[in-house]
């Protein structure tokens, strides 16, 4: 039997149950807006050695920022409005 819910993990590849925010905190309302949420694993998302939640800056969490920030500028608005909302660049 196939399961129909099954996501891939963004970032991985494996099966996804997770929805990570590409901007939390303050930003994290933001991000729902925009739809700058990514699906991962649970070893991306928090159980891995370099996850998303736990290391922001890592590079799981980093390539969720990247990507969300080429998504937001290719189909919302500029990098000037992105910056105003999210306080930072991340393609520079």
């Amino acid at each position: 039997m196939i399961d129909k819910e099954w996501v891939p993990c963004w970032y991985c590849g494996k099966t996804a149950r997770d929805p990570h925010h590409a901007f939390g905190g303050r930003h994290r309302k933001a991000s729902d807006k925009y739809g700058l949420v990514y699906m991962l694993c649970p070893e991306c998302h928090t159980d891995g050695p370099q996850n998303a939640t736990h290391y922001p800056k890592g590079p799981i969490a980093m390539a969720c920022k990247v990507a969300a920030q080429m998504k937001f500028e290719r189909e919302i608005g500029s990098r000037e409005m992105f910056r105003e909302i999210f306080e930072n660049n991340y393609l520079e």
